[in-house]
């Protein structure tokens, strides 16, 4: 049996979350339509449906695991690089909050126009794939789902819950 890297850097230029060129942008720009936003503007958050797909053109964007104890960074979005990950193509609900950290502007790409341009784009679709993939993942071993248990610290059904993981 071989092992599996669990590793997966979260740098940006990383296969995880790839810098896009300014060629691979332009190919995008037809596709969406240029945002506006603002430091703290919170884009998408745990249960939204549909959630827009934002290349970074100018700011930054956070990608925050809300938790009952505070939200934890899972990772920061740069100019060149583009939010998401298998949910997208598989049209889940999100997993995580996207908060803006530095204004500036976004390409934002509706869900359906983003799967529709990966299937007809090969080389953008091979990139994005492959870093959603990897998202996934790290998603995973980072313990990131889309089930949260609500409930008092003090009861003893709650903890036992937490626990059964």
């Amino acid at each position: 049996m071989s092992a599996v890297a669990t590793h997966i850097s979260v740098e940006p230029g990383s296969e995880a979350f790839p810098l896009l060129t300014p060629a691979q942008i332009e190919r995008l720009r037809p596709h969406g339509k240029l945002r506006q936003v603002e430091a703290g503007e919170v884009l998408f958050e745990p249960g939204d449906s549909n959630v827009p797909v934002y290349g970074v053109l100018l700011g930054g964007l956070e990608i925050l695991q809300p938790s009952p104890k505070g939200a934890r960074s899972l990772v920061r979005h740069v100019p060149g690089s583009i939010t998401g990950e298998f949910a997208v193509i598989s049209g889940q609900r999100a997993l995580l909050r996207g908060q803006v950290i530095a204004s500036g502007e976004f390409l934002q790409i509706a869900p359906g126009e983003f799967r529709a341009l990966v299937a007809k784009d090969a080389e953008l679709g091979e990139i994005l794939m492959k870093a959603y993939i990897l998202r996934r993942m790290l998603l995973i071993s980072e313990e990131a789902s889309n089930v949260l248990v609500l409930g008092s610290l003090n009861c003893a059904n709650t903890l036992r819950l937490r626990e059964a993981h």
